[in-house]
């Protein structure tokens, strides 16, 4: 092999599929940067599959949209996007106009409606209109949507595998039954962080026949914990169920969650409701296959608190392999009774040991 020249340009002699794929890892502005650097790179930003585009770039907010427009005009048309993200959290809230004209952007450009799989949008405004109008994008398996304000409808993204809505506000008058996800028929991962609905519901309904992961952390209705509000799951295939907030919704499961082999629960406050309790072992109660449970320590404190509804009920954690309880919060005058224990940690050693 000869020696390489001093100051030889090696990287620019790779193929443009490699160069892309290091470029899918800068924002946008980054990647139009490099342009500078040679001849070669001038024309590669306008072919990139990944497109990332940041505010934080940008010390003057104003230039983020001019960016974005003026970079969406200029790149080849003729090469598909796989993955857009758009993160605009530069503390202004936008009137949603320039959402919306990425999401024609998006949805009227056929190389980016037929190709694009993942789509992250990160915003703050106050309406996004035009939402519904991605379920042209038939190759969309991934959308993550972060602090827009959504006029609500039934999603219907037939591709779509995984959802992400994240501090989002959900925009109605009333529903007797809300079913957002009915036309997500091929959804594996649902994840609802912090979301609001505007409007009263009397059951929420999540149909997913073939939901696998199901995450559901501070949901409220007109900024409050609705007490009166069922959520109801309908999920048979369902395997990880994950629920943090400071109280415990009614939840209506229309069949047993036979698959359900991971749970992660976690409750900020003590309540002291028997039906509270109720709830919580009666969801326990329907999921028999659980291998690994993660359980805040104020639920133990709950189920303390009337011991009496585990007498006559059988522990469903009979196949658990874990179980790690946190006590750091336990009172030290708090003593777990035997009911509570055998319902839940101790089946975790038992099971150990016949797994040994």
């Amino acid at each position: 092999m000869s020696e390489v020249e001093y100051g030889e340009d090696r990287l620019s002699n790779l193929p443009d599929e490699i160069i892309h794929h290091v470029l899918s890892f800068l924002e946008a502005v980054s990647a139009v940067q490099t342009s500078v650097l040679s001849k070669r790179w001038r024309p590669l930003w306008t072919s990139l599959p990944v497109l990332n585009f940041q505010s934080s770039s940008f010390y003057d907010p104003i230039l983020f949209p001019v960016f974005v427009n003026r970079f969406l005009a200029l790149r080849d048309a003729s090469v598909n996007v796989h993955v857009f993200k758009l993160t605009n959290d530069n503390g202004k809230p936008d009137d949603g106009k320039f959402l919306d004209s990425i999401i024609d952007h998006v949805t009227l450009k056929p190389f980016i409606s037929a190709s694009v799989q993942v789509l992250t949008i990160l915003a703050q405004c106050f309406r996004c209109m035009k939402l519904p109008e991605l379920s042209i994008c038939r190759f969309l398996t991934t959308l993550k949507l972060t602090g827009l304000i959504i006029i609500t409808t039934p999603f219907d993204f037939v591709s779509l595998k995984q959802f992400h809505l994240s501090d989002c506000l959900f925009d109605f008058a009333e529903a007797d039954v809300l079913d957002l996800f009915v036309g997500c028929v091929n959804l594996t991962c649902l994840f609802l962080h912090n979301c609001d609905f505007a409007g009263k519901i009397g059951r929420f309904l999540i149909f997913a026949p073939l939901l696998l992961d199901l995450s559901i952390h501070r949901m409220r209705v007109d900024d409050f914990f609705d007490s009166d509000l069922v959520i109801q799951l309908s999920t048979p295939k369902l395997q990880s169920f994950s629920y943090l907030d400071n109280d415990l919704y009614q939840l209506s499961i229309q069949e047993n969650l036979s698959f359900v082999h991971k749970v992660h629960i976690v409750m900020n406050c003590l309540t002291e409701n028997a039906n509270f309790s109720l709830r919580l072992i009666e969801l326990f109660e329907v999921m028999p296959s659980v291998k690994f449970l993660s359980l805040s320590s104020e639920i133990i404190q709950v189920l303390d608190m009337f011991p009496d509804l585990l007498v006559g009920r059988s522990s469903p954690f009979t196949r658990l392999l874990c179980a790690p309880i946190s006590l750091k919060m336990v009172s030290r005058f708090w003593r777990m009774k035997r009911d509570v224990l055998v319902f839940s940690a101790m089946e975790c050693a038992a099971t150990q040991r016949k797994v040994d």
